[in-house]
């Protein structure tokens, strides 16, 4: 008797436009022989009358019949722990629970409760547990006193206990994590401590995205680590070589354990996704591996960190800080014109703008925080790291 449970876990999924399938018919049959497919449902859907919430960054939202595709397309379970699912507020939010209510969902609720809620799958007598959390992004539930839904945060203080607490009423524990720098090919060593510490609780996976562009995994006390599946469907432009390119992880469970799991690699070509047989590609996931644990890993990620503070993050600051400026008022350039006439002097103070929500971007989410004290230190010589 075959008393194994197969889980398919695919990447970021989002829908701007109306499709009558997203899968190959090669990537169908794969779905559809594991009896459970998750993914991470990348913003919540296109609801009448919402409005986007302050933030900073692009708000986005999913084609009103996205989560009919998805299900449609055999996806049953749903991780809603991301930075875009809280971006028309509450109400776009239940919307979209609410389209997911025959399917299981995880990682964001209507409260704190629900978002942090575990989900559980039991069959062939093995209780499966699932889990999701999102980094500190807008929309993010933080505190417990926050009277709103939205996404649960991979770093608050009860999440440990959480994890371990879910892992005592199952066999088999995963968790998913939307996290990291986007578009970067390494998961910064701050989160792969974090990713220890919640195996060395209880998850006996983790699934990461959010970065849009595929990582490497490896084995921690022989369990996996997958820390980015790179996109799966994102129907969206960007100018990356592996921004349409990824990896499906294929769990086996048996014997109430993980026995082993396969990487499927496959890329977006025209509308829908296909297995990528391109043994170039095959090396270039391999080698995101090796280099975990190569002497060469730290190098990388510190002249990584120094490139992107001075190509991104140094702007972002400086936009945020704000460009110093005159600001007149109608009653100023009456004055001013008034005391030209007068030839008295009329003294002009410069004030700054400050984008509070692109300032709050840069030092309250983890990965962004994280890279710029790293460069700043390496820039600085004081050679913490």
């Amino acid at each position: 008797m075959n008393n194994s449970l197969k889980i398919l876990f695919t990447g970021d999924i989002f829908i701007k436009n109306t499709f009558s399938t997203i899968l190959s018919e090669e990537l169908k049959a794969i779905v559809k022989s594991h009896q459970l497919a998750v993914c991470n449902f990348e913003g919540a859907l296109e609801t009448e009358g919402t409005k986007h919430i302050q933030k900073a960054g692009p708000h986005i939202k999913q084609n009103s019949r996205s989560s009919e595709i998805v299900i449609d397309e055999g996806f049953n379970i749903i991780s809603l722990a991301n930075n875009h699912i809280y971006d028309y507020g509450d109400r776009a939010l239940k919307n979209t629970l609410n389209s997911f209510d025959k399917v299981i969902t995880i990682g964001a609720g209507v409260d704190f409760e629900s978002a942090y809620k575990s989900k559980f799958f039991t069959e062939n007598n093995t209780k499966t547990g699932f889990l999701s959390f999102c980094e500190s992004e807008f929309g993010v539930l933080t505190d417990i006193s926050q009277k709103r839904g939205g996404a649960a945060w991979i770093n608050h203080h009860s999440v440990n206990d959480i994890i371990k607490e879910a892992k005592s009423q199952c066999d088999v524990l995963i968790v998913f994590v939307h996290a990291g720098i986007e578009q970067i090919e390494y998961p910064l060593p701050e989160w792969r401590q974090r990713f220890y510490e919640l195996t060395d609780n209880g998850a006996d996976a983790i699934i990461g995205c959010h970065v849009h562009v595929p990582q490497g995994w490896e084995l921690y006390n022989g369990k996996p680590i997958f820390y980015s599946l790179g996109n799966f469907f994102f129907d969206m432009s960007v100018n990356h070589p592996y921004w349409n390119k990824g990896y499906c992880v294929s769990l086996n469970i048996q014997d109430k354990k993980i026995n082993d799991f396969q990487i499927i690699p496959i890329a977006k070509k025209e509308n829908k996704v296909y297995l990528e047989n391109n043994i170039t590609y095959k090396n270039h996931l391999d080698n995101l591996c090796k280099i975990l644990n190569s002497p060469n890993y730290i190098d990388n990620i510190n002249k990584l960190s120094v490139e992107l503070w001075e190509k991104r993050y140094k702007r972002y600051y400086i936009e945020a800080m704000g460009w110093m400026y005159y600001r007149f008022s109608w009653k100023d350039i009456f004055s001013v014109i008034k005391n030209k006439f007068l030839n008295k002097e009329f003294p002009i103070t410069p004030v700054f703008s400050f984008n509070n929500s692109l300032i709050l971007h840069n030092i309250k989410i983890e990965s962004h925080r994280w890279l710029v004290i790293r460069a700043l230190t390496l820039l600085n010589k004081e050679n913490d790291f």
